[in-house]
């Protein structure tokens, strides 16, 4: 089947956007449907519309599904209704209208159902949601609540996903705060706070009155641990399970990160710095300031490949969560139309305290980013000189161009970049990196992939370009048959390239 899908699709008809998706390809005409499966027979029966994407489904006491999700249209929108369908009948019902919220997630109580949702109003697209419950098809706030309640705390060691929510009365749910994650209740009478881990928790679901979690330490173990199976009781006492991935770290060095908070006006920036294993007080060393992607994603103390190695190598590491992070409300997370501007100057700040603080070469400072950080990249070496040598991944260099190649360019930069293309085209150059390239001089490496439909290839292209005629030092690498995951999924010879890559270009510098 899937050959000759291959060989008949020599041309495509478009009609809908988005046509393309990060890591999947060709999207259009394809639904996200749902099915009852005879398991005697193995028949088939769909029970979605077929114009019909769902998003969560959940098995309701009395044996009726719960159903988010949206009806295809040609421009496909954020927003998603709830739908209920009835076994006995063969009825799928609208609950609630799709045109009203974004539905983040979703539990059926004993008599009712809350929701998760976000009117997008305040803070656009990347708005946290409140606590609502579906009364005659209407959402009825029960609560503020502003967070999200999924883990959003970056690693480069996961692969796939879990659910992260448990239904019940009460129900319970992942969330991120501040820099970790933690556990939730959910009920009719509001949200409670039970559990606070110190990294993620990527999975959840009920056992025995508690919980089994996967946990990506310092989540529910100790230290700086790969992913492991634990057990939390009803008490919230957590018993590690598993040992799958102690011996992936055995006998190698292990930096553990250390807190560094730069205290501002308004607001706090914590990071951590990783340091090389002979560090000491007499020594320089060359540091790479590392800068997450979203934005609105958060680094933990959790372990991180990518830095372990270049730790291992003799740098010391920085990270922070500038504004634009996630996991300290939404008025932080909202840098809509200041891209390079507030974010950009706690990064700076940041920056300035690690070199207070530890034995920074200040002539040997590197920096580098995926998705965001890529842009944060690009933004950094056209507004200053302080980098020795600069590595940008997957990058964005103009929102202009973003808004109508990405697979999420037509609602995100819009949205993000606080404007649109064609009536408000100034706006996006002035936070677009590719403004302010004939100002760079910072040897630069991109690293980039051919099918990376979340920043495409051609905003490495054009950036790439003007450093090269305009002769400043620059590499480019580009990826086949990756996508924006390369880093964290990536196939595993395209990652240790890339590592490689960044390794000896910066080793060029020191």
């Amino acid at each position: 089947y899937l050959k000759r899908q291959q060989e008949e699709a020599f041309a495509h008809d478009i009609e809908e956007l988005p046509f393309l998706f990060n890591g999947v390809g060709f999207v259009y005409g394809k639904r996200k449907q749902l099915f009852i499966l005879n398991l005697k027979t193995y028949e088939l029966t769909r029970i979605t519309p077929k114009e019909f994407s769902y998003s969560q489904v959940e098995v309701r006491n009395d044996g009726q599904l719960i159903v988010s999700g949206q009806y295809e249209a040609p421009v496909r929108v954020s927003t998603s209704g709830l739908y209920e369908y009835n076994i006995k009948k063969q009825s799928f019902t609208e609950i609630l209208a799709a045109d009203k919220v974004k539905i983040d997630r979703f539990f059926f109580q004993a008599s009712s159902i809350l929701v998760f949702a976000s009117n997008m109003k305040t803070f656009g697209l990347n708005q946290n949601p409140d606590l609502y419950q579906l009364r005659q098809g209407k959402l009825i706030k029960i609560a503020d609540y502003g967070y999200s309640v999924y883990s959003t705390v970056g690693a480069d060691v996961r692969y796939g996903g879990t659910a992260q929510a448990v239904q019940g009365t009460p129900a319970y749910s992942v969330t991120t705060h501040d820099d970790h994650t933690d556990i939730i209740q959910i009920d009719s009478q509001g949200i409670k706070r039970v559990y606070e881990a110190s990294g993620s928790i990527d999975g959840l679901i009920a056992y025995q009155g508690g919980f089994l979690a996967i946990g990506l330490p310092r989540a529910l173990g100790q230290g700086q641990d790969l992913q492991e199976v634990y057990r939390i009781d009803t008490s919230f006492i957590v018993t590690p399970l598993s040992s799958f991935n102690k011996k992936s770290l055995s006998g190698y060095y292990v930096a553990p990160p250390m807190e560094v908070v730069v205290h501002k006006p308004n607001h706090n920036v914590k990071g951590w710095v990783l340091l090389p294993q002979d560090y000491d007080e007499k020594t320089d060393y060359p540091t790479i300031l590392d800068i997450h992607g979203g934005p609105k994603t958060v680094y933990g103390a959790v372990y991180y490949h990518e830095m372990q190695v270049w730790a291992n190598a003799g740098y010391i590491v920085c990270f922070a969560n500038p504004r634009g992070s996630d996991g300290k409300g939404d008025a932080f997370a909202d840098i809509r139309g200041r891209y390079g501007d507030i974010d950009y100057q706690d990064l700076m700040d940041f920056t300035d305290e690690v070199v207070k603080r530890y034995r920074v070469d200040e002539q040997r400072l590197f920096v580098t980013g995926g998705s965001y950080g890529g842009f944060m990249t690009n933004w950094m070496v056209g507004h200053t000189k302080r980098f020795k040598a600069a590595v940008t991944q997957r990058s964005i260099s103009n929102w202009v161009s973003f808004c109508g190649t990405s697979d999420i360019g037509y609602t995100f930069g819009v949205d993000q970049a606080g404007g649109h293309p064609v009536m408000d085209m100034e706006k996006l150059w002035h936070q677009s990196p590719l403004k302010y390239a004939m100002n760079a001089t910072t040897p630069l490496l991109f690293i980039h992939s051919d099918k990376d439909h979340r920043c495409p290839m051609e905003q490495a292209e054009q950036f790439h370009s003007v450093l090269k005629t305009n002769g400043v030092d620059t590499r480019f690498i580009w990826f086949n048959n990756e996508n924006h995951e390369l880093s964290r999924s990536g196939k595993p010879h395209a990652r240790i390239k890339r590592l490689g890559e960044i390794e000896a270009w910066f080793g060029r510098f020191v």
